[in-house]
């Protein structure tokens, strides 16, 4: 969907409400009754939206004092980013939601739940709830497996598990992190394309440890003082095996150091890379690596080839990439207030400042557009036309604005004030989807009823890529 009209200018960002979260992964055994959502009434009529419901949660404990009120577990960290995958066979795609390990819950898009692991006395130590975990076929057998932490015979263990029933396949102990208990897990292809892949685990201001895909095998740890939030896999040489590129190094397959640079965090007044992104922006043949701190792409070497001018930057928590034909487009969205001390309040709730600024660049940098919102955008090709958009959610907190790749808002889609962002998703997951459905975790009064949101554009022209599993199974909120 594209535009010819001038660039959204810069506007300062001003005060807002801050979104939050749903409150928990326990999906009911039958669908809820299709009560009508706050904002439903001002929905379009080419906006098909349904819903069915999470039920309450028992608070988890965290020892993370930005999030806690009262030594029990704020909303927003009831659970992240829900995974979706065609876990029991019937060719259409169901959903996992974990909260760290305390509960794992595997759902239909109508809201029947196929199984649910749960741990009453599971606290947020060895595993946050928000933590990344993959959902993927790891051994080749056609079935999918999730990756997870449970707390077995009294020990923190990561489990592969039966994505259809729930079952332990494969566990091994785990250490607790002694900083922050939030990790990922990517499945990466160190050996090369035709095996099984490599279990890559991000431990976040940590480590990074590499599994064999049944855990039986730790096969390399290395430590990196100034690890963000994300680790991705890429084959860099064109060898056929992937390269592990975190923080601000890049490692082999067999973890030997290829470059370490920390002097790209010199000037950028962060610690660490929140984001980090590999992509062939120009469509020459050759990846470019994206690094959110200053906004800079790097060449495969780790030479810096541009970085944006002209545009003040605090902390640019997320870079997204849109497609656009054979080039691709960067939105930059930076968090001037966070790790400030500011923080905005909701329902008794102290949260982050999450109002941020997002900037969008053509493949050499050249700024386009910037607009005001709340935190991180997600990008999705809404209009089925092929061309991302990119989902933000507006200053009022309830409006979702559709832009696209030049900053024009092409749709606004009402939503409830009481949504969660970071778990915010964008994808095909509907049977015979013709665009991206926007999903959302909406929550009641008091966040004792919980529902995931699936937004449909009903005009979607059908040229929407098709769902892809190994993507899914990197997703990231950074």
């Amino acid at each position: 969907m594209r535009h010819a009209r001038r660039p959204i200018t810069a506007a300062a960002a001003t005060a807002a409400l801050a979104a939050a979260l749903l409150a928990a992964a326990d999906a009911p055994d039958r669908p809820a009754r299709p009560d009508a959502a706050e904002g439903d009434d001002a929905i379009s009529p080419r906006i098909r939206k349904r819903r069915f419901e999470v039920s309450s949660h028992r608070p988890v404990r965290l020892s993370h004092p930005a999030w806690v009120q009262g030594g029990r577990i704020t909303l927003p960290h009831c659970f992240h980013i829900p995974r979706f995958g065609d876990v029991d066979g019937d060719g259409e795609l169901e959903m996992i939601v974990c909260r760290g390990a305390g509960q794992q819950s595997a759902v239909d898009l109508d809201g029947r739940r196929l199984w649910r692991y749960r741990d009453e006395h599971a606290d947020g130590r060895p595993c946050r709830v928000d933590s990344k975990l993959p959902l993927y076929d790891l051994d080749g057998d056609g079935k999918l497996e999730l990756v997870c932490v449970r707390v077995l015979d009294g020990r923190p263990k990561l489990c592969v598990v039966n994505a259809a029933d729930g079952s332990v396949k494969h566990a091994r102990p785990i250490a607790v992190a002694p900083r922050e208990p939030h990790l990922s897990v990517i499945p990466a292809w160190l050996e090369g394309a035709k095996g099984p892949p490599s279990l890559v685990v991000h431990r976040d201001y940590w480590r990074i440890e590499v599994y064999t895909h049944d855990l039986k095998e730790r096969r390399w740890v290395r430590n990196v003082p100034e690890l963000g939030h994300t680790t991705v896999a890429s084959d860099l040489d064109g060898d056929g095996r992937e390269e592990l590129w975190v923080g601000t190094r890049l490692f082999g397959p067999d973890g030997r150091t290829i470059w370490s640079k920390p002097e790209l965090l010199e000037g950028t007044g962060e610690s660490h890379p929140d984001s980090l992104r590999v992509a062939d922006l120009d469509a020459d043949g050759e990846p470019e690596l994206v690094f959110a701190p200053g906004g800079r792409v790097l060449a495969p070497d780790g030479r810096i080839r541009w970085a944006l001018k002209g545009v003040e930057l605090t902390e640019v928590q997320s870079v997204r990439l849109l497609r656009t034909g054979r080039r691709r487009r960067i939105a930059w969205t930076d968090h001037p207030f966070t790790g400030k001390g500011t923080h905005l309040r909701w329902r008794g709730f102290r949260l982050r400042d999450v109002r941020s600024r997002t900037v969008i660049t053509d493949h050499a940098g050249k700024a386009l557009a910037a607009f005001d919102g709340l935190h991180t955008p997600e990008p999705g090709d809404w209009d089925g036309d092929g061309d991302d958009e990119l989902f933000m959610l507006a200053r009022s907190g309830d409006v979702m604005e559709v832009r696209d790749a030049d900053g024009e808002v092409v749709d606004r889609i009402a939503i409830p004030k009481r949504v969660y962002i970071s778990d915010m998703l964008v994808l095909p997951c509907l049977p015979g989807a013709r665009g991206a459905q926007l999903v959302l975790h909406e929550f009641g009064p008091g966040g004792r009823r919980t529902w995931c949101a699936i937004y449909e554009n009903t005009r979607a022209r059908g040229r929407c890529p098709p769902f892809d599993q190994l993507r899914m199974a990197r997703q990231t909120c950074y």
